[in-house]
């Protein structure tokens, strides 16, 4: 049978025969006549797949371009007329002028056949350096792609990858004669932007975000979109604090200043209005004050009000510590107070002792007692304070 009946039967889902001055299996070097062979009993089953791995094995052993058209035929009774039309390229460049005449011409037939059912796609993509996939099958190169992707007319399942971003799916029709096109945005797992971080003051500083240490100043680099604290610390100086917000795909720039570590705190004394307030024996205000005081040593703080008891109290300061320091002075108990709760005490001493007299003696009670006698001063004199 003649090769050119071969390619109408590959065309036409058949089992091919391919005649030709001399044969392929006899140009084949014996380790690839087995996988001929085997190719060829596949093809006349119509189990295609199968057909196309054995004559590409046979192709990869021998190197012989005339193996390509066999292989092209079974990738075309799969549909995949890409890959066919890519064989049939490749076996007219690599064999040039050893092929016969007539075999040229056939393979000239079976492209005509196939260009028409392949057309191509322009992909687009947010991101640069993304990986594709046509149908679970790896394109060559990565994003931005300089020129459309040949591709079989048809539906297509197109996936775009890259490390740090979820994958992400498009589906797209290709129809023979026009460009398709696929535009694919990839969403990163964690959306970041860019922030530099100087610190001024010190000449050598640690910046640390969120709480964690990123290294010396300054830091440059990405930080996951959001709010974060800034932190930068140094040897003597007092910690700076800042907010930082980060943008996805944005570029911010913070400058965090530190002063020298002053040794002291602020100590803030609130009281009763009217209040003295004396610290380290000078009196410093009244009912409010606040001051630096010298940290890392012992403070004496009074209080004071006419009519209540003293406060008395020691404190010390951290370094750049605000300390608020409320006090509440207690009332002292007067002269008044006192003297009223006597009379009440001797009221019922006298009420007692005159009860006890009529139930003795029946007698009439002759006045009462006099003024700074009795039970009362006895019981004043009994307290001291």
């Amino acid at each position: 049978m003649k090769r050119v009946l071969f390619l109408l039967a590959a065309l036409a889902i058949a089992a091919p025969a391919r005649a030709a001055p001399k044969s392929i299996r006899e140009e084949l070097p014996q380790a690839a006549r087995m996988s001929w062979d085997s190719g060829r009993a596949l093809f006349e089953v119509q189990n295609w797949p199968a057909a196309a791995t054995e004559y590409h094995h046979v192709y990869e052993l021998s190197h012989n371009p005339r193996v390509l058209f066999n292989f092209a035929a079974c990738e075309k009774n799969q549909n995949h007329y890409l890959k066919a039309l890519l064989a049939l390229r490749q076996e007219l460049t690599e064999g040039g002028s050893k092929l016969p005449d007539t075999e040229v011409r056939e393979v000239r037939a079976a492209l005509a056949t196939v260009e028409p059912l392949v057309s191509a796609v322009s992909v687009t993509a947010n991101e640069e350096g993304a990986s594709l996939t046509v149908d679970n099958e790896a394109q060559p190169g990565v994003t931005p792609f300089s020129q459309p992707i040949p591709i079989d007319v048809g539906p297509h399942t197109l996936k775009l990858t890259k490390p740090g971003f979820a994958e992400t799916t498009f589906t797209v029709m290709v129809a023979g004669g026009t460009v398709a096109q696929a535009k694919l945005e990839l969403q990163p797992v964690e959306r970041k932007g860019h922030a530099r971080i100087e610190v001024t003051g010190p000449t050598r500083a640690t910046i640390l975000i969120d709480g964690r240490d990123l290294g010396n100043a300054p830091f440059d680099g990405e930080l996951v979109e959001g709010s974060h604290q800034v932190q930068a610390q140094a040897e003597d100086y007092v910690t700076g604090r800042s907010p930082l917000v980060v943008k996805y795909k944005d570029s911010v720039s913070l400058v965090v200043g530190l002063a020298h570590r002053r040794h002291e705190g602020l100590l803030r004394v609130s009281a009763q209005d009217g209040s003295i307030i004396i610290v380290d024996g000078m009196r410093v205000g009244m009912t409010h004050w606040e001051g630096p005081l010298t940290s890392h040593e012992g403070h004496q703080v009074i209080v004071k009000k006419d009519g209540f008891y003293p406060l008395t109290q020691e404190i010390q300061l951290a370094d750049d510590q605000d300390r608020p320091l409320p006090v509440t002075l207690n009332p002292e108990k007067t002269w008044i107070w006192w003297t009223l709760a006597g009379v009440l005490i001797v009221g019922g001493a006298v009420a007692v002792s005159v009860a006890v007299a009529i139930a003795a003696t029946h007698d009439p009670v002759p006045g009462t007692l006099a003024a700074g006698t009795g039970w009362g001063t006895t019981s004043f004199h009994g307290f001291h304070f």
